[in-house]
């Protein structure tokens, strides 16, 4: 049974690369509670990429949590010199976040798991298990090619050209509906999430505009009390006002961002992943159809060396039945595989469908919540600011 995670203690480590050049990445402490007992190991970012990939491989048509992004605003990896320590514990972070939200998962976080639990408990590099992590390039490339060609024969390349342009429409009408409903979800969120993160964005921007500017103004009006006190004055009030304004819409943008809109991001990031399992549902359709012609191919050739025994012997039959029966027995593998991976796409989309009912509306809730709060706030400070306007500058009374 497996406990909480936590994810901590970055350390640099540098290695020698080729040509005598130097290279290094980040590693992180991963500490996990396993049956009561505490496994503490290393691992670097490349190996959560890996585990995503292995589970994906080994569980087609599941939904996983979106894993932390690569750092795009770097051109190197996440080794790179000038990362900061900043850039490193919101790593550290996301990585704790995202292997919890495996272990919650209902079909991934099992002590069953042979992946999850080798990433969690192997206690050497990683790369020595799974050669996709190794630090050499050339163990990585050559467990792609391996990988690629791993089981491949004649009869499986014919079949491949020969289902090439082959429509691959779903026969399950039931699951066809609700990836139809799904992407068109999808694509809602897509459109939607990117103009609320800008909405925060903007916020934030114009919180610092208005604090530079509050800052300003409050140094004019210090320069100002011995030319003209009374102008000083009014500038001071304009200048607080900014100031406070300025501090709460920043604010805002921070409470947003760590609050309503982490749920907003965590959908917006999933749909790739969904995306992911419906692929994952192609793929197995294409594979059947592949196997099924491989096996359509090995009967009509022993159903004609069957015809033709009288004239050419039965030498060839035997070997003929054995590649007939095997190829049939591809094709049911994978036609209950396609199945399978059909029952498991069924029950994610129902899975997150329902957790994400509370969830999106309780989130469109606290954003919309904070926003008004802050809005309210804002009218609060400039109606201060004119009654203090009004308290230092009374309207002039009629004679």
């Amino acid at each position: 049974v497996y406990g909480s995670v936590v994810v901590a203690k970055p350390l640099k480590m540098e290695t020698d690369g080729y040509f005598g050049a130097k290279s290094s990445y980040w590693t992180y402490e991963v500490k996990t509670e396993i049956n009561g007992e505490f496994v503490s190991v290393r691992r670097r970012f490349r190996n959560i990429v890996a585990l995503e990939d292995r589970l994906r491989a080994c569980k087609p048509g599941v939904i996983l949590p979106p894993r932390p992004d690569k750092n795009a605003l770097l051109p190197l990896e996440e080794g790179h010199l000038t990362q900061s320590t900043g850039f490193v514990k919101k790593r550290a972070k996301l990585m704790r976040n995202y292997l919890n939200d495996l272990l919650t998962h209902p079909l991934v976080g099992t002590i069953n798991n042979p992946d999850l639990h080798k990433f969690l408990s192997f206690p050497d590099d990683l790369g020595y298990a799974w050669p996709e992590c190794s630090s050499s390039a050339f163990t990585r490339v050559g467990a792609a090619a391996a990988e690629t060609l791993s089981g491949v024969t004649s009869e499986d390349v014919y079949a491949k050209a020969a289902s090439l342009g082959k429509t691959t429409a779903d026969p399950d009408d039931e699951l066809t509906k609700m990836t139809t409903l799904e992407r068109e979800r999808i694509d809602q969120v897509n459109e939607a999430v990117p103009k609320l993160e800008a909405m925060v964005v903007l916020y934030k921007d114009f919180g610092d505009c208005n604090c530079a500017t509050g800052m300003e103004l409050s140094k004019l009006s210090k320069d100002m009390k011995t030319i003209d006190a009374g102008l000083a004055k009014s500038v001071d009030i304009i200048a607080f006002a900014l100031l406070k304004m300025g501090r709460m819409v920043k604010k805002l943008g921070v409470d947003l961002e760590e609050g309503g809109m982490l749920v907003l991001d965590r959908e917006y990031r999933t749909g790739r992943n969904e995306l992911a399992a419906f692929h994952d549902r192609k793929k197995s359709l294409i594979k059947l159809t592949q196997k099924q012609i491989k096996a359509a191919r090995a009967n009509d050739e022993l159903n004609t060396a069957t015809a033709e025994v009288a004239v050419w012997g039965n030498y060839r039959l035997g070997a003929l039945k054995h590649a007939a029966n095997e190829a049939n027995d591809e094709a049911n593998a994978a036609i209950n595989e396609a199945q399978e991976v059909a029952d498991v796409l069924k029950g994610e989309i129902v899975r997150l469908g329902i957790e994400r009912r509370k969830q999106w509306a309780d989130s469109v809730h606290i954003v919309a919540k904070d926003i008004m709060l802050c809005h309210n706030e804002l009218v609060s400070i400039w109606e201060g600011a004119l009654t203090r306007f009004e308290k230092e500058f009374p309207p002039p009374t009629s004679s």
